[in-house]
C-alpha cells in the first residue's frame, strides 16, 4: 500500500513538471501574471513575461514606491488581496500568439474593469507580452501604414 502511494506521488510530480515545461495555457499565464501584478508581487509577475514585460513591471514598481509612504502602500496591497481576475475569453492568433480578455473585479471603490493582454509562445512557453504602446487598452499590433497612398495636399516647390 505504501509503495502504491509513493508511486502515485511520483506520477503526480512527473505530470506537474511536464505541465510546467509546456508553458501552461495562455489563460493560466495571463491570470497568474495579472494576479501577481495586482498584488504588487512584481518579482513574481516578471516570471510570467517577456523581457520587455519585465521592464514594464520594473517601471510600475518604481512608480508605485515613489511616494515612500509605507502605510499607503500596505493599504493598497490589502485592498488588492480582495481583487480577482476573471478570464473572459482567449483568442488564439496562430500557434505562437494569443490575446486574453479579462475582468478585474473586487477592488473596493472601483467598478469591474475589462481589458486585454497579449501573450506569445517562446521556446514552448507562454509569456505575457506587455508593451508600452499596449498600455491603457490600446492594441499592441498596429496595421502597417499603406505606403501606396500619396499626400495630394503637399506643395512642391
Amino acid at each position: 500500500m505504501k509503495n502504491l502511494i509513493k508511486l502515485g506521488l511520483v506520477l503526480l510530480v512527473v505530470v506537474s513538471m511536464g505541465a510546467c515545461k509546456s508553458g501552461g495555457k495562455p489563460e493560466t499565464i495571463a491570470k497568474e501574471f495579472l494576479t501577481a501584478l495586482n498584488k504588487m508581487d512584481y518579482d513574481k509577475a516578471k516570471t510570467f513575461g517577456t523581457e520587455e514585460t519585465g521592464k514594464m513591471v520594473d517601471m510600475i514598481k518604481s512608480i508605485s514606491t515613489m511616494g515612500g509612504d509605507e502605510a499607503k502602500l500596505a493599504e493598497a496591497k490589502k485592498k488588492a488581496e480582495k481583487a480577482q481576475i476573471e478570464i473572459i475569453k482567449t483568442e488564439m492568433l496562430g500557434d505562437t500568439a494569443a490575446v486574453c480578455q479579462y475582468k478585474l473585479i473586487g477592488i473596493e471603490g472601483q467598478d469591474p474593469k475589462e481589458d486585454k493582454i497579449d501573450l506569445v509562445k517562446r521556446s514552448g512557453k507562454w509569456l505575457v507580452n506587455w508593451k508600452k504602446e499596449g498600455m491603457g487598452g490600446e492594441p499592441t499590433t498596429q496595421p502597417a501604414a499603406d505606403s501606396t497612398k500619396v499626400d495630394t495636399t503637399a506643395v512642391v516647390k
